[in-house]
């Protein structure tokens, strides 16, 4: 497993811009912009990604690694719902996409 490395290149629409903490909390953001590094938009192969222990204490900034707040953190990414809003092509809204933000977490 690779470790996180601080040079990733992470390409996001301004709606995944647009999320930011007013919805989720730093780490939260941090997470997502870690687990969009390390996928390919256009492979939904990628869209499995693994985090290591350390790596995952290191995203959610994490001191001591105690199950029970992982789980506590793995739980709420997990509640996590997302809403996307759609444009037509004038940029007109027209509704919105949401979705859950994890589905699994092993």
């Amino acid at each position: 497993m690779a470790k996180i490395k601080k040079n990733y290149l992470v390409k996001k629409r301004n709606v995944l811009n647009e999320m930011r903490a007013k919805d989720m909390t730093l780490q939260e953001l941090r997470f997502l912009s870690i687990y969009l590094s390390k996928i390919n938009k256009d492979d939904p192969s990628t869209r499995c990604v693994r985090f290591s222990l350390d790596d995952f204490q290191a995203i959610m900034d994490i001191v001591r690694l105690d199950m029970a707040h992982i789980k506590k953190v793995t739980d709420t990414l997990l509640s996590r719902v997302v809403s996307v809003p759609i444009e037509n092509d004038a940029g007109k809204f027209i509704g919105y996409n949401s979705f859950q933000l994890l589905r699994d977490v092993k």
